[in-house]
């Protein structure tokens, strides 16, 4: 959608749309290793929650306005999504432990399997019905949500060690 969406939304032509999608694809080749090295001065919970919050910061960037330094933030931070991924996986085992995460990958593939089926069947009407800029909205409030339910709310339990 990035590119359709800098090709034809912004009218900026298949050429522009083009790069921009060759820098996402760069950052999603080195934003995981950024993402790693941030993750472990901040620890694994303030950086998927640091994760989570930029994301949703630069998905609804561009619904609210399309300039040019938003336009090339929200790809960077895009393209180093598949980094949230790993977080992801790494505080759930932090949380449930090694013996567990098979159960625990299960869930989270069953529940991002649903959630992008939903995606795929809501775009087109929200697409038709709203234009990009909702879509991208809607995107970063899910974001939002990831970072408030990733937030350490409660102190570590004697019996449950939480890194923060």
């Amino acid at each position: 959608y990035w590119v359709e969406y800098v090709a034809h939304g912004l009218q900026r032509g298949k050429e522009t749309a083009e790069f921009y999608w060759a820098v996402s694809g760069f950052f999603a080749m080195v934003g995981p290793i950024i993402v790693w090295l941030a993750a472990r001065r901040l620890k694994i919970v303030r950086g998927l929650v640091f994760a989570f919050t930029s994301l949703a910061l630069f998905i609804a960037a561009p619904g609210l306005y399309a300039g040019d330094f938003v336009i090339v933030a929200s790809t960077v931070v895009f393209g180093a999504q598949p980094a949230l991924s790993a977080l992801i996986a790494i505080r759930a085992r932090e949380l449930r432990g090694q013996a567990r995460m098979p159960e625990v990958m299960q869930k989270m593939i069953f529940f991002n399997a649903g959630a992008a089926g939903l995606a795929c069947w809501l775009f087109p009407y929200l697409l038709a019905g709203f234009g990009y800029e909702v879509l991208f909205i809607i995107g970063g409030l899910a974001m939002a949500f990831g970072a408030l339910l990733a937030f350490p709310w409660r102190e570590a339990s004697p019996n449950r060690a939480i890194s923060t």
